[in-house]
């Protein structure tokens, strides 16, 4: 089916329940929250106080039209899939989140007709049963909006997760909203995320004939599979009503739990997910805040910051939905996913995934764009470090300087990250606006002043807030001018490296970095036109087909481990693995790959080093005899899977 540039969702107003079609454009920044908490918010003093880090934008797609769900994954023993379409939905495979490539052509699409699936297929959730991978998708039906009606339905594949069928077609759906709801703006029961607690599968879905459109769950027993007529809705207090039909009621109040979202966090030791931050002026959604349950069900509660009194934000945007035309920005379909490409359980670092669109462009032009996050708790009662810190980045296009907090335009590339901003208000704090002289193409930050000073400089968005006051580890930083390329820009170096310093802009704080992965998976690929394979951890070039990870090197050095280089034999066309030698025996070196273990671990699986000789091809096998090639030798041991236990036992000296 041919991906639409329309927008399939509604946008809804939480304080008046009106629901109008979505039409406008995004970007990610953090905004300063109201200054008083709102009623329904369930908070509660038994949680410990938050420390959270929020790292740059990463921009993964776009910009086109595909991004319309969030961001999902399988991750499975030998690859890592993922999914996210607009009406078609597209998948990547690869190794690790790092070396995703697109699947061939679409893995499930809409159907014809009236049926119930007509307007789109948006696969939101998979999970593996064996050789079998289930999924469930968001369908659409009389597109014609606000005419569009909305359930989830259920699908297999047979082939690893590249295609997906639908069983029993059109008798799929598992959830459908009660008949007796026929106003189209509240008669729909969808955009699901489904994930296993314990014995059940728990099946979160945005139910539109709730008040504020809130959150409905059914589980269906993991014995049972998931599979049609097998799901049973929550309704006042109990599992007791069909997934076809049945009545729910909210598990949730929306500034509690906004999304269906929903991932188990192992550094908090309880579910996550997003909860709606409302704009009291503005009158309209203005970012996710982190929403956390003991159980996933009964309990959910907004992380409160105790300096703020409000939420602990991870995304905002001062748009909305209800544009076109509005020329602030936006961000939707919120994901988590863990370092390693888990949707369902993530550590203390985490991405979170979202859409974005760029101020002034529109559906069409929307970014896949991800950023790293860590959230620990914390024992500290600073204000200066209970609220959220987000990074300023340095970005370059030709001669404009841009510094911001958010998601840039094409052709601006990321150079480095300064500081970090300030979320919300602290003591002695400003808030920061982003702002462009288009007359001089020329990005700028300006203190303190929302009209930008005026003049010919465009608003664009609050980015944070920076301290007037040094704090500890707290950097100082400086506006500049550069006259000759008509360039501002900011710099730590108070001689603005020989331009003209402007004035002092204030203090940002500083982060230790985020960390990277402890592993990093190692992956075949098999030339398409040639008998060359390929063992890495890098991207390959298009030539080299994916067949699967092998496992996972350590990032760093270690006990008893050695270092890998990925090596090149010109003459023979053929990469191989040289364990120990930066020379890769004479031949050309492409690299150090990572660190395999001389010795088994809790968790290890032997490598081997074999050989093709009719194909002169070097190859790394899990299997001792070399599939009937010529053994080398015992390479090492490698992860089978990253793992928080394999992790802390054997490198304690990374713990963090």
């Amino acid at each position: 089916m041919q991906a639409t540039t329309q927008p399939r969702r509604w946008r809804h107003d939480p304080q008046t329940a009106l629901f109008r079609p979505v039409a406008l454009l995004c970007v990610l920044t953090l905004l300063l929250i109201s200054t008083s908490a709102r009623a329904d918010i369930h908070t509660t003093d038994a949680t410990p106080n938050l420390s959270i880090q929020i790292g740059p934008v990463e921009v993964i797609r776009g910009p086109d039209d595909t991004t319309d769900n969030p961001f999902s994954t399988l991750m499975g023993d030998t690859a890592l899939h993922a999914y996210v379409g607009n009406a078609a939905t597209v998948g990547y495979t690869g190794g690790s989140l790092e070396t995703l490539r697109p699947m061939s052509g679409n893995v499930i699409e809409g159907g014809t007709g009236m049926t119930f699936d007509s307007c789109g297929a948006w696969l939101n959730s998979v999970w593996q049963d064996g050789a079998l991978i289930r999924g469930w998708y968001h369908a659409e039906t009389a597109c014609n909006y606000p005419e569009t009606h909305k359930s989830v339905a259920y699908a297999e594949s047979y082939d690893g997760g590249q295609t997906f069928l639908k069983p029993n077609y059109p008798n799929n759906q598992v959830i459908t909203s009660p008949a007796t709801y026929t106003d189209p703006n509240a008669d729909d029961e969808g955009d699901q995320h489904v994930i296993q607690i314990g014995d059940y599968l728990y099946l979160y879905f945005l139910s539109t004939h709730q008040p504020s459109w809130q959150i409905g769950v059914a589980r269906s027993s993991v014995a049972d599979k998931g599979v049609p007529g097998t799901w049973q809705k929550y309704n006042n207090g109990a599992f007791t009503q069909a997934g076809l039909g049945g009545e729910s009621s909210p598990i949730a109040s929306w500034t509690n739990l906004s999304t269906s979202w929903v991932s188990y966090n192992t550094s908090l030791n309880t579910y996550i997910g997003f909860s709606g931050v409302w704009d009291p002026v503005a009158n309209r959604q203005k970012g996710f805040g982190l929403s956390a349950s003991s159980d996933g069900l009964s309990d959910w509660t907004t992380r409160i910051n105790p300096v703020t009194g409000q939420p602990y934000v991870l995304l905002s945007y001062e748009g909305g939905w209800t544009r076109p035309g509005d020329p602030h920005d936006l961000i939707a379909y919120p994901s988590f996913v863990s370092t390693y490409g888990d949707s369902n359980t993530v550590g203390d670092v985490f991405w979170l995934y979202a859409m974005a669109i760029n101020p002034g462009e529109g559906f069409d032009q929307r970014y896949l764009i991800r950023r790293k996050i860590r959230v620990t708790p914390t024992a500290s009662s600073a204000p200066v470090d209970l609220v959220p810190r987000i990074a300023l980045s340095k970005y370059q296009n030709l001669d404009d300087t841009w510094f911001t907090t958010t998601t840039t335009d094409p052709g601006y590339q990321v150079q480095e990250t300064i500081g970090y901003l300030f979320t919300d208000q602290v003591a002695n704090s400003i808030a920061v606006y982003d702002c462009y002289i288009e007359s001089w193409h020329d990005h700028m930050l300006v203190p303190n002043d929302s009209t930008c000073a005026g003049g010919n400089v465009s608003y664009l968005r609050q980015i944070g807030w920076i301290s007037t006051v040094p704090f500890t580890n707290s950097i100082q930083v400086y506006r500049c001018w550069d006259a000759a390329i008509t360039n501002h820009f900011i710099s730590t170096d108070p001689a603005c490296a020989g331009k003209q310093t402007e004035w002092p802009m204030g203090y940002l704080a500083t982060m230790p970095p985020l960390p990277h992965n402890q592993f990093v998976a190692l992956s075949t690929y098999d030339h398409i036109g040639q008998q060359d394979t390929w063992a890495t951890t890098a991207n390959t070039p298009p030539a080299y087909a994916f067949q699967s990870r092998l496992g996972y090197l350590f990032a760093e050095q270690q006990p008893n481990s050695v270092p890998v280089y990925d090596c090149y034999i010109d003459f023979w066309d053929d990469h191989m693995l040289v364990p120990g030698d930066a020379t890769c025996d004479q031949n050309q070196s492409l690299g150090l790959m990572g660190y395999l273990s001389s010795v088994p671990f809790s968790g290890a699986r032997p490598i081997y080093r074999c050989f093709d000789a009719p194909a002169t091809n070097h190859f790394m096998s899990l299997d001792a005899s070399c599939g009937g090639k010529t053994f080398e030798w015992l390479a090492g041991y490698i992860a089978a899977q990253p793992s928080t236990i394999l992790y802390s036992v054997y490198m304690p000296a990374l713990r963090r």
